[in-house]
């Protein structure tokens, strides 16, 4: 077969339905990926992620950014309380005190002491700068029925059921504190909802 470069490779044309525009390039903030992205107040917004391009400096973002169009982004805070992470999830939810940003669980990163976990903590926020955190990072058995282990890459839905709505945490993966690294890596199927991001239920 015929050599293609990576670079040069095109896949054929899409000809269905979905059509799609690139609005930029190159937005204001830094490439990422395992960052989280959710729409809010009629604005697109990012948090965090993790650049493993960047050979010196933060890895592990802990900025808020977002914008009107998608093309022009602007820089809410360069420092958010819930440090560095990536794999983490935000839903826009309204727990009967208005809508809000809920930033769940991830890996974080304390660039200032190098200290590494999987979190399940939870932050609310309304602007994007201020945030409260409104359940701190735990540590349960895994077999716990009242509060999740630590993970990240789990997924995130808000729906309601019975009249109520809830905040839906699906799955994800951790590791053991207390195990060698090679057999650490725990991949849950399990679900767990709250009211207010802040009492969960399996």
């Amino acid at each position: 077969c015929e050599f293609q470069s990576f670079k040069d490779y095109e896949y054929a044309p899409y000809d269905g339905e979905f059509s799609w525009t690139q609005l930029t390039k190159n937005a204001e903030w830094p490439n990422r990926y395992g960052h989280a992205a959710v729409a809010f107040d009629d604005k697109l917004w990012v948090f965090g992620g993790y650049n493993p391009g960047v050979m010196k400096g933060d890895t592990y973002y802990e900025d808020v950014w977002n914008s009107d169009d998608g093309i022009t982004w602007n820089l809410v805070t360069d420092y958010a309380p819930w440090l560095g992470r990536r794999g983490h999830e935000v839903a826009v939810f309204d727990d009967g005190s208005g809508l809000a940003m809920y930033l769940i669980g991830g890996f974080t990163v304390n660039e200032s002491t190098s200290y590494r976990e999987y979190a399940n903590d939870v932050w609310k926020s309304q602007n994007g700068e201020n945030w409260e955190n409104i359940k701190p990072r735990t540590y349960p058995e895994l077999d716990a029925e009242e509060d999740w282990f630590p993970r990240f890459n789990h997924g995130l839905v808000v729906a309601k059921h019975e009249g109520v709505d809830y905040i839906y945490i699906i799955g994800g993966a951790s590791m053991m504190e207390d195990r060698p690294a090679r057999y650490a890596m725990k991949y849950f199927n399990d679900v767990w909802r709250s009211p207010d991001g802040k009492a969960w239920v399996k």
